[in-house]
């Protein structure tokens, strides 16, 4: 599961990076790269991008039918790679604005940028982990109809075929 993860994320990274690169071209095009409002956009459209694309791979990996520890090392995974993606997005960003975070003091748009979208993927693996629970209970109470439908079944069978004997 791991390895289908860590190749599903080099994809999305790739996206991610287009964007960002998407972004700051239509600055470069405008010949405006050089202004905070640069910055601060392309690394909006960044987590954007970022956020939309973990929720499609998450969807993904609910159709395929999970069990709720897979998604709890989903989670773990995908949290790591945040780390890691945001880093990259705001390094992308800086290299090509020649600003700073830290000399803008953007810190506190980042961080809420970044807690926004950790709360937003934790609602999705709560969501996930909610609809697993779920089917494992209409399982287990189909299962439990068929089994008082066959005890049931089987008792009428022999008190008939007792009576007709």
């Amino acid at each position: 599961m791991q390895k289908l993860i860590d190749q599903a994320l080099i994809g999305v990274s790739a996206r991610i990076n287009n964007e960002v690169n998407k972004s700051l071209g239509e600055y470069i095009s405008k010949n405006n790269i050089k202004s905070t409002i640069a910055l601060t956009n392309s690394i909006d459209r960044g987590f954007i991008a970022l956020g939309n694309e973990l929720l499609l791979l998450l969807n993904k990996l609910f159709k395929v039918g999970l069990k709720i520890e897979d998604i709890d090392k989903a989670n773990e995974i995908i949290n790591n790679y945040l780390e890691v993606e945001i880093k990259t997005i705001i390094k992308t960003c800086e290299e090509m604005t020649n600003f700073s975070i830290d000399n803008l003091n953007l810190n506190q748009f980042i961080l809420k940028n970044k807690e926004e979208l950790k709360v937003q993927l934790e609602f999705e693996f709560l969501y996930i982990k909610q609809e697993i629970k779920k089917h494992r209970k209409a399982v287990r109470w189909d299962l439990f109809k068929l089994t008082i439908s066959a005890i049931l079944g089987s008792t009428i069978t022999i008190v008939v075929r007792h009576f007709l004997q």
